[in-house]
């Protein structure tokens, strides 16, 4: 986008790092941001389905979805393909380095920097933190989950009777297992702080404690001769959100913004998203456009995950059975909702090609949005049964569309060449008939 980045990483790559699951969502993030070569040619083992012990005691078999394989890597040479990515775009990097000092200025920001026994100082206009839980630029933290604790082993074996990924719910908490590239094995328990302080375990214990707790399950049943490969380490796995996280020349990106519940296996996406949300966002301020927009589209994009990720994950933990009762699961699950203002698949109709009309209570709005690599002010429509406003589908402006149906109800041969039955709009309209934002006229309309 023209600017003169500087990326300054504090350890020097590839390193160990927790955080190897990858959705498979993650490929068209790493498409947009031309790091889909990089990490295609790294070692890394692809998911063949789930082995899932959640609601009851009785195991499922889950199939991954068909051309959209989940993948594990190697995180350290993960993140190391994503960093010369970055070089290659153009950015300068300072590794490994750390910050010393930050101060805010009227121009932005003045940062004191401590690399190979030297110090630098670095002037810039907006600053971009994407150091994680650890940030050491941390606003107001709020958290959306109960304190939760991730005991993490790394394992070898010999051998391995499959290669599925295994979850698996008990009464103390959920335990979590996946291959990883090199024949390596990670395994995980997802407890409350509770359970270490009632049994007295300390940091030297923790090894013990780990292997016990794993052994009340299968998560390792898989493996031949499995051999814990390092210390046992105890990791805050709560969830949260920063109230703050964009203003005029600052932004947080990934964990250092909100940091989602590790059941969804989804944390290296979300944060990878947030990069290119934010990415749109800083271009927007810099290059002088509408910022208190670009700060608005963040903000609402921030929200709007934060909440769909914290009903996700109760959601999900509601789902359990077998040991509801336990505090673990008291703490996480949520009492059924009686309303829900997401509009109902169950009650979805299909578009065959009807005359239509605009539902009511349908509005148009104008809201933030991303147009090309800016944030503008756009008109979008919204309806009481979506989460948000819409104002593109598959990629085209539907807002005028919609507005032209605003008066009075039209047939389908009325809307011109914007609404002919040929791809892509014939798609756009099923899409919007099916959320509830258009209805099928009347079967005694003419048109």
């Amino acid at each position: 986008m023209g600017h003169q980045v500087l990326l300054v990483e504090r350890s020097p790559f590839p390193r160990p790092h927790v955080g190897e699951a990858m959705s498979p969502g993650v490929w068209d993030l790493l498409d947009l941001s031309q790091a889909r070569s990089a990490v295609e040619a790294l070692d890394v083992a692809h998911s063949t389905g789930a082995r899932v012990r959640w609601i009851d005691h009785y195991e499922q078999l889950i199939d991954p979805p068909i051309g959209r394989l989940g993948f594990t890597v190697n995180r350290g040479e993960f993140d190391r393909a994503l960093l010369e990515t970055a070089r290659a775009a153009g950015a300068a990097v300072l590794q490994p380095a750390r910050v010393t000092s930050v101060e805010r200025t009227a121009s932005g920001w003045q940062i004191e920097l401590s690399s190979h026994e030297r110090t630098r100082t670095v002037r810039a206009r907006f600053l971009a933190d994407a150091s994680g839980r650890s940030s050491r630029f941390r606003g107001r933290r709020i958290p959306t989950s109960p304190h939760t604790i991730a005991l993490d082993g790394l394992w070898s074996f010999d051998h391995s009777e499959n290669f599925q990924t295994h979850i698996e719910a008990r009464r103390e908490g959920w335990y979590w297992g996946a291959h990883l590239p090199g024949r390596t094995y990670r395994a995980m328990a997802f407890i409350d702080p509770d359970l270490l302080r009632q049994h007295q375990i300390s940091k030297p214990g923790l090894d013990a404690f780990y292997r016990k707790l794993l052994s009340r399950t299968r998560i390792l049943s898989a493996l031949e001769a499995p051999h814990l490969k390092e210390p046992v380490m105890a990791r805050d796995a709560t969830c949260y959100f920063e109230t703050t996280p964009i203003d005029s020349t600052s932004i947080k990106l990934g964990e250092a913004a909100f940091a989602i519940d590790p059941l969804s296996s989804s944390g290296v996406q979300k944060a990878l998203q947030t990069a290119l949300t934010g990415s749109v966002a800083i271009n927007t301020i810099l290059k002088g456009g509408d910022a208190a927009a670009a700060i608005d589209f963040y903000l609402d994009n921030h929200r709007r995950s934060v909440t769909q990720h914290a009903e996700w994950a109760t959601s999900h933990y509601s789902e359990h059975r077998q040991n509801k009762g336990g505090s673990f699961w008291l703490r996480r699950a949520r009492q059924p909702s009686s309303t829900d203002r997401q509009h109902s698949r169950a009650n979805a109709k299909e578009y065959r090609g009807e005359p239509v009309r605009l539902a009511p209570k349908v509005r148009l709005v104008r809201v933030p949005c991303a147009v090309g690599d800016r944030v503008e002010m756009h008109e979008a429509f919204f309806h009481p049964a979506m989460a948000r406003p819409i104002a593109f589908v598959n990629g085209i402006d539907v807002a005028p569309l919609v507005a032209g149906l605003a008066t009075a109800a039209a047939g389908y041969s009325d809307f011109g060449s914007p609404w002919s039955p040929n791809e892509p709009h014939a798609a756009i309209i099923s899409w919007l008939v099916r959320h509830g934002v258009l209805e099928t006229a009347s079967p005694s309309f003419q048109g």
